[in-house]
């Protein structure tokens, strides 16, 4: 870049390469200090050894400095205001004036300095994830940036705390997501615990007994998992314990490669356990060791420990990401994205899957429409987003909240799913009434699922049964059937109604709100004439 001397500083004049052009730096900007080295001092130093100033015209060429850095910190008057930007050597900055420009397919992080017109706001919209727009307080928004803002779910950025937020947060909003479940066959229960043990599948362990009256190991995860050095990973602990126990969760850390240089380590108490508790590692790669300490008399289950890299404040696995929690300790996750913010909205059901996290990100994205992911992790892949009153109410008020955001009604609502997805979407469609309900792969007969994994599919899909087990108590002939009885019929009719309600209405051409009416209608209607007919085997 060209530098004028100004006094003891140095005013940019032109920005030659385009690592310069992407390094957040503007012709007009003044330079007092680099690395915190007053400008005057870093010219008399370089020009002991190198002919980079000329005091006669006072022009400094400073694209040929040299600095011992990986990376540089400027101190810079723009506007009147003195800005420190330091870009750390992991974040790859892009200082982009011309949209057109952008020729990254996204962007982790979009830091808006100026307002937009509509053309570039629906670039913006393309290369950047919601909840990744941040606006500097020194804009006067208009139309489109306010619009652009609010499908983007921005955040305003105090000019002066900009380098704070490169320095501690822009790591959090890395490109991917990763969480997992510590696999149950690796729970140990320690041989020092004297009472009685009952394993349950992936619905957990139940313990019983006297745990000493001090806290001690009682169980302990055999599956140690890697924390690499300034990295943060959450961890949700999932058990139910009588009031007579208390618990406590350890985490340690050693170096890589020993067993026995420790360098981390954190207890949890039940109090912080009451939420996400997270581990940041300051030092050196390590695995991390988890075990469970207790105390008391009486009974304790230890459902499942997760494990998720942290993105903090920011969100849960996706930026903006929602974790609802029940009293239970039963989690579900949404994650909404306003879109273009024309109906309809979408919401996907994330089908069933070990690692945890949202599903179809990309695909609803491409849309450009508002869409909603929701996603849950319990037993094995997930329990079918089944639950008590309280659970399947967080996911029924999560999508009302998305509509009322959007100034939606449910006549503007598609419900979609694939794989247990699939359940999702029709059992939550039975009580929203949407437009329409779109499915692929349909697993809706739980009871008849578990029936055939005796028989007819050993070993195919055994969270069935961890499912039967969850929702109706054992895998009894009677529950089995129980479960088909209250959810696949109902789930059938629904299907039946909604399909041909919305055939009828399509060729007919009524209005939407009458095509809703309609479903409504004919799916009591049938409801109503099943049980006269099937009363007694639709009874429990």
């Amino acid at each position: 870049m060209d530098l004028y001397f100004c006094g003891s500083n140095m005013l940019i004049t032109k920005l030659n390469s385009e690592s310069m052009k992407n390094s957040g730096l503007k012709v007009g900007d003044l330079i007092t200090e680099v690395n915190g080295v007053s400008m005057s001092e870093i010219c008399k130093k370089k020009n002991n050894y190198s002919m980079l100033a000329n005091p006669e015209n006072n022009f400094f060429d400073g694209a040929y400095a040299s600095f011992d850095t990986d990376s540089v910190c400027y101190t810079i008057l723009r506007k009147g205001r003195q800005i420190k930007v330091h870009i750390p050597d992991y974040v790859e900055w892009n200082n982009i004036n011309d949209l057109n420009e952008a020729t990254e397919r996204s962007y982790d992080v979009c830091v808006l300095n100026r307002c937009v017109n509509e053309k570039e706001a629906r670039i913006l919209l393309k290369k950047i994830r919601a909840y990744t727009l941040f606006l500097l307080d020194d804009v006067d928004v208009d139309q489109w940036t306010t619009w652009i803002c609010t499908s983007r779910r921005a955040r305003v950025l105090d000019i002066r705390t900009l380098q704070e937020f490169i320095d501690k947060d822009i790591q959090l909003f890395y490109s991917y997501t990763y969480g997992e479940k510590y696999d149950p066959h690796s729970l140990s229960i320690s041989q020092n615990f004297k009472g009685s043990v009952f394993w349950n599948g992936f619905n957990g362990v139940e313990l019983e007994g006297d745990y000493g009256d001090d806290y001690y190991q009682v169980a302990y995860w055999r599956g140690n998992i890697p924390v690499f050095q300034g990295q943060t990973i959450n961890f949700w602990l999932e058990y139910e314990k009588d009031d007579s126990v208390s618990i406590q969760l350890k985490i340690e850390q050693f170096q890589s490669g020993s067993l026995s240089s420790l360098q981390n380590r954190w207890i949890f108490t039940e109090e912080d356990l009451s939420s996400t508790v997270y581990v940041t590692n300051n030092n050196m790669d390590g695995p991390v060791f988890v075990s469970l300490l207790a105390k008391g008399k009486g009974k304790l289950k230890i459902v499942g420990l997760h494990d998720r890299h942290s993105r903090k404040s920011y969100g849960e696995f996706l930026p903006g990401g929602v974790r609802m929690v029940s009293s239970k300790r039963e989690e579900v996750f949404l994650y909404f994205d306003p879109g273009d913010m024309k109906p309809p909205l979408n919401v996907y059901f994330s089908g069933y899957k070990t690692q945890e996290g949202f599903e179809g990100f990309n695909m609803m994205r491409k849309m450009g429409a508002p869409f909603l992911l929701v996603a849950e992790s319990r037993l094995e892949g997930g329990a079918f987003y089944l639950g008590d009153d309280e659970y399947e109410k967080f996911i029924t008020t999560g999508i009302q909240d998305c509509l009322n955001q959007l100034g939606f009604d449910r006549s503007q609502l598609i419900l979609s799913g694939l794989s247990m997805g699939t359940f999702g979407a029709l059992y939550n469609g039975c009580k929203l009434l949407p437009h329409a309900i779109i499915i692929g792969k349909p697993l809706a007969s739980l009871g008849d699922i578990a029936v055939n994994e005796r028989i007819s599919r050993p070993g195919g899909f055994p969270t069935s049964l961890d499912v039967l087990v969850k929702n109706c108590g054992d895998m009894s002939e009677k529950s089995m059937s129980k479960d088909t009885r209250k959810n696949v019929i109902l789930l059938h009719i629904a299907v039946m109604c909604f399909s041909c309600s919305g055939v009828i209405g399509q060729y007919v051409q009524v209005p939407a709100v009458q095509v809703a009416m309609g479903r409504v209608i004919c799916s009591s209607l049938l409801l109503l004439a099943i049980s006269l007919v099937c009363k007694d085997k639709l009874t429990p």
